[in-house]
């Protein structure tokens, strides 16, 4: 009951805090560059973000820049609640989380239950959320299930990228930066009319870094390097008043050396089931202290060192066509926007971390996707309604090898020699749904939200699944290496799966004044079902091939605030969350697989930005977790417990401090910002192993602009304490752990240039 009572003290706070907000409100000062409204289009619209009865972080090109965000994963610094793991380091497919709702698979055919969104189109691949963040108008991120605008599997929220459009005057940027690694970056776009009613723009940008994680051993490889190239061009054409068109062409590549990460040694306490640590002076497998049973351990005093005997290519590639098709029929507004859009990733991994030629893990995966929209919109004084169409078709295909050699597999009990899982498999995706929603004022105050959208997914799968042995296996498997070798297990597999469901919307917000919005809604969101492919191949995992769609009702309230004075933004929310059939994920023993089972979260969230003095900015922000709970887990000794969900830190806690310095007609601005994760599990299990402790990361900024506005200089250090800590930890199950690290300190300086109107 105390918890219960604590989740509504933040709405409480923000109640107290409107009432001062005319004294607040009484010195107006300018809008500074981090904490200004953004209009968003969080219901298809737009609306300020502090008019729209959703909680939403909201951040402008104009911040992205000033906050130093490079790629999509930077903005977890600035989000409260939002998190990225990756099971396979930086650069490779990340899976999102936001409100301790996420998808830890890694597996790339699996779709998360935090949508990706890029000027309104869907991202169905793991691997289309780690990319180049350039040429931005804002970032959305909304928090909670967002089915019945967005739809397709945005059950715990969504991203949203919105790029800047053409414009009808000429105008373009350039920024070059370069540090710490010899990381150099760039990034440009020039636009603005071509003739009468045609528009382009054309948007580059690239990122290169040296590999900071180093390899000990004679030539080897070290990772975590980047080669990143990114491109878009955008032409718009008006061929009347009431049409506009809009086309989009897009691509970017990423290759090069792969993330590296630290070995972990780790055991199965009996008494638990749960993986430890093995101590290094603790010789548990007979093999000296602290070794795993191949008889190696990482004992490099430098954090980002380790000894890698295999290769570790990575490469992702995207390229995709859109079109946006606006019809203004007068009330009514026609919307249509079509894509398609391929993915293609080749992964390779020394999954043991070490200089045995131990463990390897590969993947090849190549994924189109095409989606088409329909919406009509429909806005007066008194009602904004919309009804919609969607259709999404995604084909997929996909390898996965893993290869055990026998340094592991002979005291593991496989046999004298190497073993090795080839899976070649076929995912087809058809998903059709039609939704509506309504604004329905009630009083002049009072506005009544309802919505529903009806959803069939239909999934099918071809899977082959082959196990072999001989003495001495290569690191890339082909057709050719199975038929040379003892066959263990050869199986194909074809799977078909249909799934019904609703998402629906009841929301009220009332608005006494145009400084504050006090909103209540109960939502509810589904993801579809799917299938488990196996990590290695097995008999034993067939029974579970197949998970059920997910659930999940929200409960939730907020509050609002705005001012012009030294109060900016006081925003504050409250959830509860019921899940049924939870898809949840386990590994273990080289085992990968989703289960359904039902799960309960409780958390609020509070933004406060303030401008204490001219030109002086501070932002706090906190995502607090009250409760966070898997339900009847079954831990590896078969015991059946509740867990704590994956990713749902206590508190997670970001803070921004910025001054504004006029000299003469010129700006220099000093800046910190940083954020701080208590102590969370990386699994399902709540493995001590796959435990991360408490951590803080802080940075430094210094801005110069020029009095004219277009040339800025920028000066930057981060992780400027050079924390230690890992960005995702993964115990393998055969005598050891992956530790996936975060990045070093870092620092460098960025040149940037405005031109045109």
């Amino acid at each position: 009951m105390v918890k219960k009572r604590l989740k509504f003290r933040y709405l409480a706070l923000g109640l107290h805090v409107c009432a001062f907000t005319p004294a607040l409100a009484q010195d107006r000062r300018p809008d500074p560059i981090v904490g200004s409204d953004i209009i968003v289009t969080a219901t298809k619209r737009g609306e300020s973000q502090q008019s729209v009865g959703i909680s939403i972080s909201a951040l402008s090109g104009d911040q992205l820049s000033a906050l130093g965000v490079k790629n999509s994963t930077d903005l977890t610094l600035y989000t409260p609640g939002l998190q990225l793991q990756s099971a396979g380091g930086e650069s490779n497919a990340m899976a999102l989380t936001l409100r301790g709702v996420g998808q830890s698979d890694f597996n790339d055919h699996q779709e998360g239950p935090v949508a990706i969104y890029i000027d309104e189109v869907y991202s169905s691949a793991l691997t289309g959320t780690s990319f180049l963040a350039f040429d931005l108008d804002r970032v959305e991120v909304l928090r909670g299930p967002q089915g019945t605008l967005f739809g397709r599997n945005a059950t715990g929220g969504l991203v949203q990228f919105v790029t800047r459009k053409p414009t009808d005057h000429f105008d373009g940027y350039v920024d070059v930066g370069y540090g710490r690694f010899n990381e150099f970056t760039a990034e440009g776009a020039v636009g603005g009319p071509i003739a009468k009613g045609l528009q382009a723009r054309l948007s580059l940008a690239t990122e290169q870094r040296d590999r900071y994680f180093k390899n000990t051993l004679p030539n080897g490889v070290g990772g975590n390097g980047k080669n990143s190239f990114a491109g878009r061009f955008q032409l718009a054409w008006q061929p009347s008043d009431t049409v506009s068109i809009r086309t989009v062409v897009r691509g970017a590549e990423s290759k090069g050396s792969g993330a590296r990460g630290r070995h972990i040694t780790s055991y199965i306490d009996p008494a638990t089931g749960l993986a430890n640590a093995v101590p290094d002076n603790v010789d548990y497998y007979g093999t000296g202290p602290g070794n795993d049973i191949a008889g190696y351990k990482n004992s490099n005093g430098n954090y980002w060192t380790g000894e890698f005997d295999q290769t570790n290519p990575m490469t992702i590639k995207l390229w995709g066509v859109s079109n946006h098709i606006d019809i203004d029929l007068g009330a009514f507004k026609l919307f249509s926007i079509t894509d398609y859009t391929n993915f293609k990733h080749i992964y390779r991994e020394d999954t043991d971390f070490g200089p045995v030629r131990g463990l390897r893990y590969g993947v090849n995966s190549t994924i189109g996707q095409f989606s088409q929209e329909l919406r009509l919109q429909y806005d007066s004084d008194a009602v904004k309604a919309l009804l919609g169409a969607y259709f999404l078709n995604v084909d997929g295909d996909f390898q996965t090898q893993f290869i055990v050699y026998k340094a592991y597999g002979t005291p593991l009990g496989l046999g004298p020699d190497d073993s090795a899982s080839l899976i070649p498999w076929t995912t087809k995706t058809r998903s059709y749904s039609v939704f509506g929603q309504a604004d329905v004022p009630l009083t002049d105050t009072l506005k009544l939200t309802a919505g529903a959208r009806w959803t069939q997914d239909t999934k099918k799968q071809h899977l082959d699944s082959y196990l072999v042995t001989r003495p001495d296996l290569p690191d890339e498997l082909t057709s050719a290496d199975i038929a040379g070798s003892t066959s263990l297990l050869s199986e194909t597999y074809r799977n078909r799966r249909s799934d019904k469901f609703i998402s629906w919307k009841l929301g009220l917000d009332w608005k006494p004044s145009p400084k504050l919005l006090v909103f209540a809604s109960a939502t509810r969101g589904q993801k579809g079902g799917g299938y488990n492919p196996p990590f290695f191949a097995s008999d034993a995992l067939l029974p579970r091939f197949s998970f059920k769609p997910e659930q999940l009702t929200s409960y939730e309230s907020g509050i609002k605030v705005s001012g012009s004075g030294i109060l900016r933004r006081f925003n504050a929310s409250a959830y509860i969350y019921d899940y049924k059939d939870f898809q949840a994920f386990q590994f273990f023993n080289a085992s990968a697989l989703i289960f359904n089972t039902d799960a309960r979260v409780a958390g609020s969230e509070v933004e406060l930005i303030l401008a204490p003095a001219p030109g002086l900015t501070a932002q706090l922000g906190g995502a607090f977790i009250f409760k966070a709970t898997a339900k009847d887990i079954t831990l590896p000794n078969g015991a059946v417990k509740d867990r704590r969900l994956p990713l749902t830190p206590d508190a997670q806690l970001t803070g921004l401090l910025r001054y504004d310095i006029p000299v003469g007609e010129a700006q220099i601005s000093p800046q910190l910002d940083g954020r701080y994760v208590t102590s969370q599990y990386y699994d399902v299990f709540n493995n001590p192993v796959d435990t991360q402790k408490g951590y803080g990361l802080l940075n430094a900024r210094l801005f110069y602009t020029a009095p004219d506005k277009r040339l800025s200089l920028s000066l930057f250090v981060e992780n400027l304490t050079n924390k230690k800590y890992g960005a995702y930890i993964l115990d393998v199950g055969l005598t050891m752990a992956q530790a996936w690290l975060g990045q070093p300190r870092t620092y460098g300086a960025k040149l940037s240039y405005k031109f045109g109107e």
